[in-house]
C-alpha cells in the first residue's frame, strides 16, 4: 500500500494502527512520502514515529472538527449560513451584503420541482425520477449546480441532472449523501471507451456486480451515440487490470523493495505514465475489441476467449 502520508491512512491512531498490523500480518509492503523504505512495525524506532504520526493526524482532525463547529456556529448567530442554499430556494437578504433574513421559495426551480412530482405521483409506474431526469436534460432545464452558478453570475459547467439528486431534492426529510459501502477495484477509476464518461456498478440479486454505462439512459448529452453501452462482470473486469499491474509493476512482495532494480521503485516517471497508457488501451480493447470479450445487444459478454 503506498499513501502520501501516515495521515492519509486513517484520521486516527487506532485506523491508523489497524492498517499497518493488517499489512504485516499479510506480509504486504507499507510505504509513505518522507519516509525511508517500506513500514516496518516490528521495529522499535518504526514502530514508534508510525504511532507518533498517527496522534498527530488524530489531533489534527479534533482541532479541525472543533474549530469546524465554533465557525458553525458563529455563522448561524450572525445570519450567516455556512451552506448555500438547497435547489428550489433562495436567501433573502434585505441589505446588500448584510445578513440572510429569511429563506423563501425561488420562483422557477420550486415550480420545476412541483412540476416533477406532479408527473410522478400522476402515473408512478412509467414516470420515475430517471425518466424525469432525462426529460430536464433533454429540456435544457439547467442541473441544481449549473442553477446555482447562474444564481450567482458564475458560468455554468454543462452539468447534467442526475435521478439519484433529483431523488435527494424530492426526499429531504432523508437525505442520500452515504455513499455504497461496497468499493470495487475499479469504483470511480473505469470509463466508458465510447463516451469517456464513469462507469457505474450494477447489483442485482440474481447476477453478479457488473460495470455499466448508464449515461445515455441519463439523457447526456455526450452519451446520446453510446450504443452498444459496456457491461461487464465486475470480478472479471478486476482481475483483467489486477493481472495487469501485477504483471508491469509488481505486487511489492516478491518484487523487491522500493528503490531496487526489481521492484517497482526501478520504474521511471515516464515509464509510469506509458504504463498508466497502455492498460488504459488494455481495458479499451477487452471491453470493445472483441478478442476477450464479445459485444452483443448493448453488453459485454463475459466468456473467456481460448
Amino acid at each position: 500500500m503506498v499513501a502520501a502520508a501516515v495521515d492519509r491512512l486513517g484520521r486516527n491512531v487506532v485506523d491508523c494502527l489497524n492498517t499497518g498490523y493488517k499489512m504485516r500480518d499479510e506480509k504486504k509492503m507499507l510505504v509513505t512520502y518522507g519516509h525511508d523504505g517500506a513500514w516496518n512495525p516490528d521495529d522499535p524506532a518504526d514502530e514508534n514515529r508510525f504511532t507518533m504520526e498517527a496522534w498527530g493526524a488524530q489531533m489534527e482532525l479534533r482541532a479541525i472538527q472543533r474549530r469546524n463547529r465554533d465557525a458553525t456556529v458563529k455563522a448561524r448567530a450572525a445570519g450567516r449560513p455556512k451552506g448555500k442554499p438547497s435547489y428550489g430556494f433562495q436567501y433573502v437578504r434585505k441589505v446588500m451584503g448584510g445578513k440572510i433574513d429569511q429563506v423563501e421559495l425561488h420562483p422557477h426551480a420550486s415550480e420545476v420541482l412541483r412540476n416533477v412530482a406532479r408527473r410522478i405521483l400522476a402515473d408512478p409506474d412509467n414516470v420515475t425520477c430517471s425518466s424525469e431526469a432525462a426529460r430536464l436534460n433533454r429540456a435544457g432545464e439547467p442541473s441544481p449546480a449549473d442553477h446555482l452558478a447562474v444564481t450567482y453570475g458564475k458560468l455554468t459547467g454543462g452539468r447534467p441532472w442526475l435521478p439519484q439528486s433529483l431523488k435527494n431534492i424530492l426526499s429531504r426529510k432523508a437525505p442520500w449523501s452515504r455513499r455504497s459501502n461496497r468499493e470495487y477495484l475499479l469504483t470511480t477509476v473505469a470509463l466508458c471507451g465510447q463516451c469517456h464518461t464513469r462507469l457505474y456498478t450494477q447489483t442485482l440479486k440474481d447476477a453478479p456486480p457488473r460495470y455499466t454505462c448508464t449515461a445515455r439512459n441519463k439523457g447526456w448529452l455526450q452519451a446520446q451515440h453510446c450504443r452498444p453501452a459496456p457491461l461487464i462482470n465486475a470480478h472479471l473486469l478486476d482481475a483483467y487490470v489486477e493481472e495487469w499491474f501485477l504483471r508491469e509493476l509488481g505486487d511489492g512482495v516478491n518484487g523487491g523493495p522500493v528503490g531496487s532494480k526489481s521492484g517497482m521503485g526501478s520504474q521511471t516517471g515516464s515509464q509510469l505514465l506509458d504504463g498508466q497508457g497502455a492498460v488504459e488501451d488494455e481495458i479499451r480493447s477487452l471491453l470493445y475489441g472483441g478478442d476477450v470479450f464479445s459485444v452483443t445487444r448493448g453488453r459485454v459478454r463475459g466468456s473467456r476467449a481460448d
